[in-house]
């Protein structure tokens, strides 16, 4: 009887994929404990918590609620908070600095019940002065789910640095949103509409693509008319050395209506070698359909490189593989 080692890391060696190395940002250093700089691939921000330290009045939408400033309680918590936003998009910087925000609102609210009702009730400058009336205080007020989950992480982080214990709350629950799906039928006509479009888009670059290689006018009236505008396009993009001539440039030092009586339209002109927005909206749709992904992850992916490869347990000659994003 033996002992037999099994090597189940077989991701690296089908998909021919290897370790990409670490990226190093020469982001701006900062000597303030309340001001430091993410290091995001795409989009570094700076993160300033100075606003939560001497407190904010003025917002710049019109219905901002002002809150105090609590300067011991922030830097108690900056580190955490740095940790947690190193490598964050500025989305997630924003989300963070907002439940920062409404977190300082509900401590103010909080301390003013208190006063009002005659209570004495220590200022929170401090993770180990919150308890659990806070916490009852922000599911009374509907406090949604991932507003409270990330300033209770943070103030467990900061309690255990503290030497402190960490928090045990509650985690509210969002309340139910009521959705509406569609019928399968409505689905189903959605869906073949948007392929039905993006066929055409494709099958209309194919077109353009083939008539910018043929001298003669073709015979046939649409085919003419696009080849028209394909010629008319290369022959100003020569003219200009531009891949994107301007409408002034398209027009060639005549007007519009000599154009129009020549055949010759701006839109498709420019359109018969780059895609106008309605194109570009109708692969786009047809992508997310496709894919499954949801619009910020189609969007934000960088096209110019390799982002998916075969899954290693596919055949590259299965119709229905799967890929690895």
């Amino acid at each position: 009887m033996s002992i037999r080692s099994y090597n189940k890391d077989h991701l690296k060696e089908h998909a021919s994929v290897s370790l990409a190395d670490s990226i190093r940002l020469d982001a701006p250093k900062s000597d303030d404990p309340l001001v430091f700089w993410t290091h995001h691939e795409k989009h570094p921000c700076e993160v300033n918590l100075h606003p939560l330290a001497e407190g904010q009045e003025k917002g710049n939408k019109g219905r901002f609620i002002a809150f105090s400033g609590r300067p011991e309680l922030i830097i108690q918590l900056a580190p955490a908070i740095e940790e947690a936003l190193l490598y964050a998009a500025t989305t997630t910087v924003y989300g963070y600095l907002n439940t920062l925000r409404d977190w300082w609102r509900l401590l103010d609210a909080v301390e003013a019940a208190a006063a009002k009702t005659g209570q004495d009730m220590a200022r929170v400058e401090d993770v180990r002065l919150l308890t659990n009336m806070h916490v009852e205080f922000a599911h009374r007020i509907g406090m949604l789910n991932r507003t409270f989950s990330r300033f209770r992480s943070l103030v467990d982080i900061t309690s255990l640095a503290l030497g402190s214990r960490q928090t045990y709350w509650e985690s509210p629950e969002d309340p139910d949103t009521p959705k509406h799906i569609p019928p399968l039928a409505q689905r189903n006509a959605l869906r073949f509409e948007v392929r039905r479009i993006c066929r055409n888009v494709l099958e209309r670059w194919a077109q353009s693509d083939r008539l910018s290689h043929i001298d003669k006018k073709p015979t046939e009236p649409q085919e003419a008319n696009l080849w028209l505008n394909v010629r008319h396009m290369h022959n100003i993009q020569r003219k200009t050395g531009k891949v994107l001539p301007t409408s002034l440039e398209l027009c060639d030092g005549v007007d519009r209506g000599t154009l129009w009586g020549r055949g010759i339209q701006i839109g498709t002109s420019r359109e018969s070698v780059f895609p106008g927005h309605r194109d570009a909206e109708a692969v786009w749709h047809q992508c997310l359909l496709n894919t499954g992904w949801n619009s910020s992850t189609l969007t934000s992916l960088d096209v110019t490189k390799r982002f998916l490869f075969n899954h290693y347990k596919d055949d590259h000659e299965d119709p229905h593989r799967r890929f690895v994003l």
